[in-house]
């Protein structure tokens, strides 16, 4: 009887290490099967579809950063101050919003000519010239910057030397402040030097600004 129970012993002692192997294996296996899914899904990703994306990434940042610099050419702004008057005496700035594509000093100096020869926006502020004042061109040469303006627009007579001075220094003192490198201005009348304006104020040479008048 001994004997025999030492035998079932002896075969219980057997069955456990084949049964630990077994389990060992088991996991082996487990272990084996999720480090192939993972690498698998891994290369897959990185050679078939991750460099795929990879690219796509980089594709659009390009063409994000395409989209700024583009919209940034075509927004730039700045402020202008733009001289009208408020009392007659002094002249008194109005501030304008200029767009632009591209820095052109022509274009620029065109657009604060047509302002200045239309009627402010705050109903405080008064236009120096009338309805009728055309401007025909702005030219640069150097660091001069020429005006020339239509001859039919400058022949109303009723205009005293005070308001023909700041008509005048409205033109010079908004053109010098907000165009960079300009030194002077010279006013044309019909592609031409003349005297005066409106008949006081001398315009035969390039003019200055008159800080006084401000």
């Amino acid at each position: 009887m001994s004997r025999y129970i030492c035998k079932s012993r002896e075969k219980e002692l057997k069955k456990k290490p084949n049964k630990k192997k077994f389990i060992i294996a088991i996991i082996i296996i487990i272990f084996i099967s999720l480090c192939t899914i993972f690498v698998g899904t891994y290369l897959s990703y990185r050679f078939i579809g991750g460099s795929s994306s990879e690219d796509e990434i980089i594709t659009k940042k390009e063409e994000s950063n395409a989209v700024v610099e583009e919209s940034k050419s075509f927004q730039n702004a700045v402020d202008l101050k733009i001289y009208y008057t408020q009392d007659y005496r002094k002249l008194s700035p109005e501030i304008v919003v200029y767009n632009f594509t591209k820095e052109d000093k022509i274009a620029l100096a065109t657009f604060i000519v047509e302002r200045l020869f239309s009627i402010p926006n705050s109903p405080y502020l008064h236009p120096l010239f009338f309805n009728n004042f055309r401007l025909k061109g702005v030219y640069i040469i150097d660091n001069l910057l020429i005006v020339d303006i239509d001859n039919k627009s400058v022949k109303k007579s009723n205009i005293d030397v005070q308001m023909e001075t700041l008509m005048v220094f409205s033109l010079v003192n908004t053109l010098m402040e907000n165009i960079k490198g300009i030194e002077s201005v010279q006013i044309l009348i019909n592609g031409e030097v003349t005297d005066t304006l409106m008949g006081h104020i001398d315009i035969s040479k390039p003019l200055i600004p008159q800080l006084n008048l401000m």
